[in-house]
């Protein structure tokens, strides 16, 4: 058994050096008995650059390691609403559109003059990086504070690029914020447009601005959304996927292979 979280066009290597990693890996994967996959992206690259039966390969996603919240009242809805805070986690901003968001936040700004945006990740010089609202915490790996930043949150906004998975997205969802995500990857299967989030078809700062604009000019739909995203949270749980994993096995694994003793059956049988 092996599971795997995701892949990515941009991660790519020479062709020599992919060359020789398929070759090795794609050994272990076909002699694997279940491979498990956390996206399409990363099913799809099995069967195509690996030529991992497709039948062997189990999409279960991935869990958050966060604790979430147990739960969401509607007055924490209504707290997070009056924060008018935009949340960005991501390690490759540019990759991951927070040059985009910046400029996206700047033109709700317009709208919502008291809105800020909270970066997580590493930080920038630029001075458009630092402009009025915009606050950075660099990389935080203390689980209890990225708890509070989420916490603190009114949206969360990952509109990136390329991306496999967002693993942030479902951490997000479990503090009940409602996600503003591209149509890249695993994304707009972790969020349903309309009903936990928007999912942006387009990666442009107008796009992300009237995404944002919506939000919080109404504050029903907020509070659907942020309800819909915390329950759709429980999706997440490494409980969850480890059943499903075993569950699988059982399914696969012939029962002499599970127990070490040999079926006596046979075809008259």
């Amino acid at each position: 058994m092996t599971m795997v979280r995701g892949y990515d066009d941009s991660w790519a290597l020479s062709d020599r050096q992919f060359a020789g990693e398929v070759e090795v890996e794609g050994e272990f994967y076909r002699r694997a008995v279940a491979v498990y996959t956390a996206s399409r992206a990363a099913t799809r690259s099995l069967i195509e650059d690996y030529g991992v039966d497709a039948g062997k390969i189990t999409q279960v996603g991935a869990g958050t390691t966060l604790p979430g919240l147990a739960d969401l009242t509607m007055q924490a809805v209504a707290d997070r609403f009056a924060a008018l805070n935009i949340l960005f986690v991501g390690k490759d901003p540019v990759r991951k559109g927070l040059p985009e968001l910046l400029e996206g936040f700047r033109l709700a700004r317009r709208a919502f003059p008291g809105l800020t945006l909270s970066i997580v990740g590493p930080s920038e010089d630029a001075p458009e990086y630092h402009a009025e609202g915009v606050r950075w915490f660099g990389l935080v790996r203390d689980k209890a504070r990225m708890a509070e930043l989420y916490a603190q949150a009114t949206v969360f906004a990952l509109p990136a690029h390329r991306e496999s998975y967002g693993l942030v997205v479902p951490e997000a969802m479990a503090y009940g914020l409602p996600c503003i995500v591209s149509d890249s990857g695993e994304l707009p299967h972790l969020v349903e447009h309309g009903h936990d989030g928007r999912v942006l078809t387009e990666v442009s700062p107008e796009a992300i601005a009237s995404a944002i604009t919506a939000l919080l000019r109404d504050f029903d739909e907020y509070a659907r959304f942020a309800k819909n995203a915390h329950v759709r949270s429980n999706d997440f749980s490494w409980e969850r996927i480890a059943q499903m994993i075993v569950d699988d096995l059982a399914a696969r694994i012939p029962t002499q292979n599970r127990t070490g003793r040999r079926s006596t059956t046979t075809a008259d049988e």
